[in-house]
């Protein structure tokens, strides 16, 4: 109460309103097991681990979904076991070049917000013809994916190191968000909710090299790099069984940073870049387009860390240097129809913050 008159509410309890009440009570067991294993083959080493996770879910969920102006209470008990295997070889080639490959099963539950069965509404502007906004789905489930990788490595110096991994993920599940017609005390709205997708994948490579110099002038020893690109392809089967683009993820990104180490000295300058991606899709027939697409992002970041004694360390960071922009535009399902309206144009945060760690 006291609370609450500081901040210029009345004292007594507020009164209850159906759509913000959202319980969810969750309970996990988990149990596991692992082996580990070593062999020589010739010169050669293949080891790795081999196990298995048994995780069990038991929830249950209670809410309100208003439909019209009703209040529709909303329960939903889940309950589920999930068997999660896993398998990492490493085959030591000789005392540098290494092979890997993994198999796992992995699993992801909703975000606790996403679940929540109410929704946000706003009424349309002076340019919109039906209201908009955003709520949860309590019938979520988990996504689930089967996922395989081979690499092969090579340590060329002590700390320098060339990469080359193949990843492929079979996926069920995946959550995007999607906008629907709802009507709401006889209005009509244009709710984004979170979905799951069908039967998808994910596959692509990943090249990464690392590299501190040798050999340098005093001050530059410490000075090194490490560039890594990734390249993707994706798809999800939607609610009509049509395969669309996975939802926030590019096709291609790249990664430049510049290191130095030195005597205490932790010196880093990061430049990242993504392509486009697809950030929703709309399923109500008189919005301009049916997906939600972003231009390619970039962003030039620094951080340096100092230890000035074992005990203090002072830092300094700085996010979006370049004060870069992003765009994105409503579009249709292809590449060629990508960018049929405009849609938003937001300023991404630069960013600078000073630091002292004390540690005893």
């Amino acid at each position: 109460a006291d609370i609450r008159e500081a901040m210029a509410h009345p004292r007594d309890e507020p009164e209850f309103l159906p759509a913000r009440y959202y319980d969810n009570t969750e309970k996990n067991y988990a149990i596991y097991a692992q082996a580990n294993f070593s062999r020589e083959f010739g010169d050669m080493i293949l080891d790795g681990q081999a196990g298995v996770r048994v995780v069990r879910l038991e929830s249950e969920l209670n809410g309100n979904r208003i439909t019209d102006g009703v209040v529709e209470p909303v329960t939903v008990d889940n309950s589920n076991t999930e068997v999660l295997p896993a398998v990492n070889l490493r085959l030591q080639v000789t005392d540098e070049v290494f092979l890997r490959a993994a198999y796992g099963k992995t699993i992801k539950r909703p975000n606790f917000a996403d679940l929540n069965p109410s929704a946000s509404y706003f009424l349309p502007t002076e340019t919109g013809s039906i209201g908009y906004g955003n709520g949860g789905n309590p019938e979520l489930s988990a996504v689930e994916s089967q996922n395989y990788d081979l690499a092969a490595e090579w340590y060329f110096g002590e700390a320098s190191s060339l990469t080359g991994t193949l990843f492929y993920r079979d996926i069920d599940g995946y959550v995007k968000y999607v906008a629907n017609e709802e009507i709401v005390d006889g209005r009509d709205f244009s709710i984004t909710r979170p979905v799951n997708s069908g039967a998808g994948s994910l596959e692509g490579v990943e090249l990464a090299y690392t590299q501190f110099f040798e050999n340098l002038p005093a001050m530059l020893d410490g000075l090194g790099v490490q560039l890594n690109a990734t390249f993707m392809d994706h798809e999800a089967e939607n609610a009509e069984g049509v395969m669309e683009p996975l939802p926030n993820v590019s096709d291609e990104s790249y990664n430049a940073i510049l290191m130095y180490e030195r005597e205490g000295l932790n010196i880093r300058l990061a430049y990242n870049w993504r392509s486009e991606w697809y950030g929703s899709f709309n399923e109500v027939g008189d919005q301009p387009g049916s997906s939600v697409i972003h231009d390619p992002i970039s962003s030039l970041d620094f951080s340096i860390n100092y230890d000035v004694n074992e005990n203090l360390t002072v830092s300094f960071d700085g996010t979006n240097l370049t004060d870069d922009v992003a765009n994105d535009y409503f579009g249709g399902d292809s590449s060629q129809d990508a960018r049929l309206y405009p849609r938003d144009t937001y300023i991404r945060d630069r960013t600078f913050a000073l630091g002292i760690r004390y540690r005893m």
